[in-house]
């Protein structure tokens, strides 16, 4: 039997389906990545993720178009259903765990560039926002032991990956529970909060390991600025400095967050207050969207959505206009800087250009070609995916950064190179 399952496209999903595809390749799955039209027969179709639950009775009832659903706490039952889908039975499992984290299920990562993947570390939230539907489509906050956690960043750092990024609804609500601390809490930012091994316990112990971690706060538009939130929780970001030119020398010069426009009761006066925190910011990456109402929520049941779509889209239109605008201002800001950049793969538009993503994941686009490893030594290497290399950035504009590349390198090389000694155009010609 041919099984095909969609899951929406968002970064939690992508690992949910390392964790899927983990499961069913023990039952002697294989992936394919076209389905030939002499199987459309035998096609099954799966919908898996936290949407399951909230489309069942319109995909596997009303206008059956699926034979199995899965949410994202029963993908250990897929057997079990697919069994019942190839006897005829339409099937679901769209029950919530309080306990559930597949802690020992090793995800099989899809990685094509072979060079950075997604790990879950934890899975709900109990930050019940008024306009999130996550806490009911996801369940309530379980963390994931550190002990599998770092095995399976030490799996993927011995398959090559140069890049993981630790995802949870929301991580730094992340609590092992299971485990006494490993390093005391300098900062004991989590006083108030009961459980075992910390989040900052947990960043330093896995930035140990070979790899870059990226560190997602990946709660939907909950952007934590140290200001009280609905549920009287407050969240710390240390900007340490109001100057450009001072977060330039310390280093810390990339921002990003959510935002939604046309929330119940917005008035064109919050929007102008949007707008103005965008251009005062000067954010690099940006989430933006228009408010669409879910069931269930604070929000469904408690305010009217009463700003009109056309509003919503002209004011969504507006907010993306502004961010762009200072994107790119933030972005040029670092033509003649060398950047390290990993690099992902070939440009799309063309086949004699690489992509990658720099120390603040701004993506990084320059022509290919072959460079030296170290400096004044003449052997030159191919550059491939999942390399290191440093680029001058020649351009700039609000999506990416544009240079050439000068030289093969590493993390460790980046770290030990004194600033003012990093390689310029003059160095590598010697």
């Amino acid at each position: 039997y041919l099984l095909y399952f969609e899951t929406y496209g968002c970064q939690m999903n992508v690992s949910d389906t390392a964790i899927a595809w983990s499961i069913l390749q023990k039952a002697r799955y294989s992936w394919t990545h076209e389905l030939c039209e002499k199987h459309k027969a035998s096609l099954k179709i799966g919908v898996l993720g936290c949407m399951a639950e909230r489309l069942k009775s319109k995909l596997l009832e009303q206008e059956k178009l699926v034979d199995v659903l899965a949410g994202p706490d029963a993908y250990r039952d897929l057997l079990r259903l697919l069994s019942l889908a190839y006897g005829g039975q339409r099937s679901s499992d769209v029950l919530l765990s309080l306990e559930e984290t597949y802690a020992d299920v090793m995800a099989v990562h899809q990685t094509p560039e072979g060079h950075s993947a997604f790990v879950s570390i934890m899975h709900g939230c109990d930050s019940i926002c008024s306009y999130c539907i996550v806490p009911f489509t996801r369940g309530r906050e379980r963390s994931r032991p550190l002990s599998s956690i770092l095995e399976e960043v030490r799996m993927l750092s011995d398959q090559g990956v140069k890049e993981v990024t630790l995802l949870g609804q929301n991580v730094n609500s992340y609590r092992d529970t299971l485990n006494t601390p490993l390093i005391i809490n300098i900062h004991n930012y989590y006083e108030n909060t009961l459980g075992g091994l910390k989040n900052t316990d947990k960043l330093y112990i896995v930035n140990t390991l070979p790899v870059i971690i990226v560190f997602n706060l990946y709660h939907f538009f909950c952007v934590k600025t140290g200001v009280t939130l609905n549920s009287g929780e407050k969240e710390h970001l240390p900007a340490q400095s109001g100057s450009s030119r001072v977060l330039h020398a310390m280093r810390r010069v990339s921002l990003s967050s959510d935002f939604i426009t046309g929330f119940c009761g917005e008035t064109e006066e919050d929007h102008q207050q949007r707008l103005s925190l965008v251009r005062e910011v000067g954010y690099n990456v940006g989430f933006l969207f228009a408010y669409s109402m879910r069931k269930k929520t604070h929000a469904y049941h408690r305010l009217q959505d009463d700003v009109p779509a056309p509003v919503k889209q002209r004011r969504l239109e507006e907010l993306i206009s502004v961010f762009r605008e200072e994107a790119a201002k933030v972005n040029m800001a670092v033509i003649g800087s060398t950047q390290l950049v990993l690099v992902e793969r070939e440009s799309k538009r063309s086949s004699e250009e690489l992509c990658g993503r720099n120390e603040i994941n701004v993506k990084v686009i320059f022509p290919k070609t072959d460079l030296p490893v170290q400096p004044e030594k003449p052997q030159m290497v191919p550059i491939t995916p999942g390399d290191y290399v440093l680029v001058k950035i020649t351009s700039a504009n609000s999506q990416c950064l544009r240079g050439h590349a000068l030289i093969h390198s590493s993390l460790n090389d980046r770290k030990t190179w004194p600033s003012e000694h990093l390689l310029s155009e003059q160095t590598i010609s010697c």
